[in-house]
C-alpha cells in the first residue's frame, strides 16, 4: 500500500513540476534572473549582490530571435516600485530593455534604488544607468552611462534622474553611426 501511495505522490509531483515548467516558468522572475545570471554589467551585478528589498526585474526585448520577449510580471514589478516610491520604502528595481531592431538599436540596464527621504520629506532615488549601442561591436565601444540621484520618478522609470546632457550625447552617437555607415557606402 505504501509503495502505491509513494508512486502516486511521485507521479503527481512530476506532473506539478512539468505544469510549472510549461505554464509558470516562461516570463517569470526566475527565468529572467537565470537569463541575466551571466550578464556582467554594473547595474545587474549590483542588483544581484545588494541586500535591498527588491520589487523585481522589469524586462522587455524587441529582438525577434529572443526566447524571452517580456517579463510576465512587468506591470506588477513597476507598480511595486511606484508604490514603494510613494511611501519612500527602501526598495530597488532592475530594468532591462533590449531595443534590438528598433530605431534606438540598443540595450539598456538601469538599476533604480530608493535611498531615503531628504529634509523636505521628498524621496531620494538613485539611477545606475548603462546603455550599449547594438550598431557596433560591444567590445569596441564605451557604453553610455550615468549614476545620478534625484527626487522625482519619471513615467518611464529608466529615464529617472537622467542628466540633461544625455540627449546631446545620444544624438552625437547617432550622428557618428550615420557618418560611419555613409563612409562604408562611399567606399
Amino acid at each position: 500500500m505504501s509503495k502505491k501511495l509513494f508512486g502516486i505522490v511521485f507521479i503527481i509531483a512530476i506532473l506539478v513540476v512539468l505544469a510549472y515548467l510549461k505554464i509558470g516558468y516562461p516570463g517569470s522572475q526566475l527565468q529572467i534572473k537565470q537569463a541575466l545570471g551571466e550578464v556582467v554589467t554594473e547595474p545587474v551585478t549590483q542588483y544581484f549582490n545588494s541586500t535591498d528589498n527588491k520589487c523585481g526585474i522589469w524586462y522587455k526585448s524587441q529582438n525577434p530571435n529572443a526566447k524571452l520577449k517580456e517579463g510576465r510580471e512587468n506591470s506588477e514589478t513597476e507598480a511595486c516600485f511606484k508604490e514603494a516610491f510613494d511611501k519612500c520604502l527602501h526598495k530597488s528595481i532592475l530594468i532591462v530593455k533590449d531595443n534590438y531592431s528598433t530605431n534606438d538599436n540598443n540595450v539598456i540596464y538601469s538599476l533604480i534604488r530608493i535611498i531615503k527621504p531628504n529634509d523636505q520629506n521628498e524621496c531620494i532615488i538613485q539611477n545606475n544607468y548603462l546603455e550599449y549601442s547594438l550598431s557596433k561591436p560591444l567590445d569596441s565601444q564605451i557604453p553610455l552611462n550615468f549614476v545620478n540621484t534625484c527626487t522625482s520618478l519619471n513615467e518611464t522609470l529608466d529615464k529617472s534622474c537622467e542628466p540633461a546632457y544625455m540627449n546631446d550625447v545620444r544624438a552625437q552617437i547617432k550622428n557618428e553611426a550615420n557618418n560611419s555607415a555613409l563612409q562604408v557606402e562611399i567606399n
